[in-house]
């Protein structure tokens, strides 16, 4: 069932061209000139109800102004944005009680409040009952395990300890979607398996649908089965990960270790025409090396046969194209039309 269905969305706005030179700031106040900056470009979609959509794109392509869109928080300059069959209404409450809303290094939390007193106080705005309430609560506990930092003041938090107050504080009323923009920025390893364990869990037992954008290649793996590609403010890719991988992942890594040791430079001459894109000699172990190269150049089993034309080979491993390795080739090839 289609639960958001974006229609041919368009955002654009005026950006001022400063003018240099000495008059430049009269200049700029009595006659300004303006270029027309283009954000989204007739982007449209459709996202089921519990799924989990990551939006990727360069810096600027266009993920963020998609998401305030989404949220109600912008309008679109033509298009419509649908929530079960109806177009949204950006002031209506009701509509914006179906959300939850992170946005990575901002918070919802009173500042000066203990976590605690945030909480009651969105339980009250959003109508919680208290067994939705003490739900979400002793989820929160145990996959956290950190029950203290309810009691903390929001300004004495770190970063991290915040963001899984503030995943708590947007899923609190159980919202029907989840927009994600950068959640797990600056955070700590130990934090980011938090927050991905929190928004997995929510997807699974609430079937709360999850849009995520992000540029840590972990939270698209461990979170998301589908991913939307913007380059310039237009849709690019709109399939499941997999696809993306076979479509986009041109790189292969082969480790080996060789009989004998192995001369770096007679391995760059005879594998010069071949793609090999990084080549990488074990300083502790002269007799391995890791070669990575572009397969649409040169298959892995050629790869490995030129490799033997130059030393016997004892041991072997294959790595395919990694998600970050197909996101970096996309963003260099991928053209606007």
């Amino acid at each position: 069932m289609t639960q958001l269905a974006v229609e041919s969305v368009n955002k654009s706005y005026r950006q001022l061209q400063a003018s240099d030179g000495r008059f430049s700031a009269l200049r700029n106040l009595f006659s300004p000139v303006y270029r027309k900056v283009t954000a989204l470009a007739d982007v449209s979609f459709t996202v089921k109800k519990g799924e989990r959509l990551a939006l990727l794109g360069q810096n600027g392509a266009g993920k963020s102004t998609l998401v305030k869109i989404l949220c109600g928080a912008l309008s679109p300059s033509s298009g419509t944005v649908r929530f079960d069959g109806q177009v949204i209404d950006r002031h209506s409450i009701a509509f914006k009680k179906r959300l939850g809303i992170v946005f990575g290094q901002r918070t919802q939390l009173w500042w000066e409040l203990p976590v605690n007193d945030s909480l009651q106080a969105l339980k009250t705005i959003y109508e919680v009952n208290d067994a939705n309430y003490r739900r979400m609560i002793a989820l929160f506990d145990e996959l956290t395990g950190m029950a203290n930092l309810r009691m903390i003041p929001a300004k004495n938090l770190s970063l991290g300890q915040r963001t899984l107050c503030d995943i708590l504080a947007s899923c609190l009323h159980l919202p029907e979607v989840l927009l994600l923009d950068e959640p797990t920025i600056g955070l700590d390893l130990g934090v980011k398996d938090r927050v991905r364990a929190m928004i997995n869990e929510l997807n699974r037992q609430f079937r709360i649908t999850v849009i995520l954008t992000s540029h840590d290649t972990a939270d698209i793996e461990n979170i998301c089965d589908r991913i939307i590609l913007i380059n310039s403010g237009r849709l690019m890719f709109d399939n499941n990960v997999y696809r993306f991988i076979n479509e986009h992942g041109v790189f292969c890594t082969v480790n080996l270790i060789a009989r004998s040791v192995i001369d770096p430079e007679r391995v760059r001459l005879h594998l010069d025409e071949t793609g090999i894109v990084d080549f990488y000699t074990d300083p502790g172990n002269t007799r391995g090396c890791e070669i990575t190269f572009d397969k649409t150049k040169i298959e892995p089993a050629e790869m490995l046969e030129k490799l033997g034309d130059i030393f016997e080979i004892d041991e072997f491993h294959i790595q395919s194209s990694s998600l970050e390795s197909a996101i970096k080739y996309a963003y260099s090839k991928i053209a606007v039309p």
